[in-house]
């Protein structure tokens, strides 16, 4: 454990937030792709 949380900020889209998941990502911002289109982000997120 690294004993600070990672987040990633900008250009995440339903098709690599699984990616900033896998990739230790505690926190994503997910602005712009969220009020474009919140379904498609929500569901790859599982929330």
């Amino acid at each position: 454990k690294l004993g600070f949380r990672i987040e990633v900020d900008g250009g995440i889209t339903a098709q690599n937030v699984g990616d900033a998941i896998a990739a230790g990502a505690d926190t994503i911002v997910a602005g712009t792709a969220f009020f474009k289109n919140p379904s498609s982000l929500k569901s790859a997120m599982g929330i």
